[in-house]
């Protein structure tokens, strides 16, 4: 049985652990909107956009998805960067696979598809950036996501050795319609630690 003291106690460990969890939620949320505003980008030997899901409603390409892939293809054919990675596995949605997809519109954004690389087998962000690294010689290369995503990606990406800077898609309606408001942007701090406590942060 538990007595009246060690209730008291219990009940202020409870206190600690929730103010404790609620000021780590809000400090990384407030890196995650600081990072969001990142938008100069600079020169890099690659862009790497990162994938979403592919259909979004079912048979029309994902919007969020399309402004990802168009901000990348506007990098390369401003000369930042000779190529763009284009990083998303198959979705399990409907069994498509991103990267294949994300080619298709940067292709309809007029990049030459020999200009294009493909990673076709990453399930989550720290994938997309591992498996990226693997088809690159260097290490320099911007990444592309909604603005939300970037203060992960970036240090996911610096985790392994990439040197990265991140570049936003303002005009994703992921992003455009709610911004840091969005459900999106308000679970990224859980995804935070969540890729800490799996050790690829």
């Amino acid at each position: 049985m538990i007595n009246q003291t060690q209730r008291i106690w219990l009940a202020r460990a409870a206190l600690v652990l929730g103010i404790s969890g609620a000021l780590l939620y809000f400090t990384l949320l407030m890196w995650v909107a600081i990072v969001s505003s990142s938008n100069t980008p600079t020169p890099a030997d690659a862009v790497i956009v990162l994938g979403a899901q592919a259909f979004y409603p079912a048979g029309r390409w994902n919007p969020c998805l399309v402004a990802r892939v168009k901000r990348g293809v506007e990098l390369v054919q401003a000369g930042f960067a000779p190529r763009l990675v284009l990083s998303g596995g198959v979705d399990k949605e409907d069994g498509a696979v991103e990267a294949q997809v994300m080619q298709d519109i940067a292709f309809s954004f007029g990049l030459a598809r020999e200009k294009t690389l493909l990673e076709p087998k990453s399930t989550s962000t720290s994938e997309n950036l591992r498996f990226s690294k693997k088809l690159l010689e260097s290490n320099k290369v911007l990444i592309v996501s909604d603005p939300f995503h970037l203060a992960r990606a970036q240090a996911l990406a610096r985790k392994i050795g990439l040197e990265a800077n991140v570049v936003g898609a303002p005009r994703s309606p992921c992003w455009s319609r709610f911004g840091m408001l969005s459900r999106f942007a308000l679970r990224e701090p859980l995804a935070m630690i969540e890729n800490f406590l799996r050790g690829d942060l």
